[in-house]
């Protein structure tokens, strides 16, 4: 049959490099689904058979926290491996990201994704152009939804966030590099929706709009 699907169950990655969180599990994956055409004259030529149609991602969950030079640790598991060329499209389902502060014992921000939907299209300058799809919920939002599209090395970034919900608490649990500039808010307390847009040409500066409609505040 040409068209075949290989099923992969319990994948897990450890981080063992980072000082403060050491042999941490940064994403564990119940289960991965290739569906793939197979062409079996490609291995005359000890070539990968495999063109890959779809993955599918299933019981994601994830650890991040910030590197020493700032930046999201899931990102070192970029570029992800590629059964063949890329994957025209990847779904990730019931996803739980962790977003950790500045150690293990603090209580994580976290978010719970019902559906991360990802597609790739090949562009004419033999690149891939992406388009991201977030809908879920965190434990300081009733709800997210973000859309991400990169072109030509732009990267265009609508979303917005319902039922926000700011305060100290949520403050002292993320990483201190983000919780500086939150600080002057601190005694804040407030409930509100906010949509943003974040847009990044290419050799420009990035542009960013955010608008937000507060239901209820007080200071502390």
């Amino acid at each position: 049959d040409p068209k075949v699907g290989l099923t992969f169950e319990d994948i897990r990655i450890r981080d063992e490099s980072s000082p403060r969180f050491r042999s941490t599990e940064v994403i564990r994956i119940e289960r991965m689904t290739v569906f793939a055409d197979i062409h079996a004259e490609k291995l005359l030529d000890q070539k990968n058979p495999l063109t890959t149609r779809r993955v599918v991602l299933d019981g994601v969950q994830a650890n991040a926290w910030l590197t020493d030079d700032e930046q999201i640790s899931l990102m070192s598991l970029l570029p992800l491996p590629n059964f063949g060329p890329v994957a025209p499209r990847m779904d990730l389902r019931r996803v739980k990201v962790h977003l950790h502060g500045n150690s293990l014992e603090s209580r994580p921000v976290s978010a719970e994704l019902n559906e991360v939907v990802v597609i790739n299209k090949p562009n004419a300058e033999g690149g891939i152009d992406k388009s991201i799809a977030i809908q879920g919920a965190t434990d300081f939002a009733n709800g997210l939804d973000v859309r991400l599209n990169t072109k030509a090395g732009s990267t265009v970034v609508r979303g917005t966030i319902q039922g926000a919900y700011l305060s100290h608490n949520l403050i002292d649990r993320l990483p201190r590099a983000w919780a500086k500039p939150l600080l002057h808010a601190k005694d804040l307390q407030c409930a509100c929706d906010v949509a943003f847009a974040i847009d990044q040409p290419v050799d420009a500066p990035v542009n960013y709009r955010f608008r937000g409609t507060v239901h209820d505040g007080r200071f502390a």
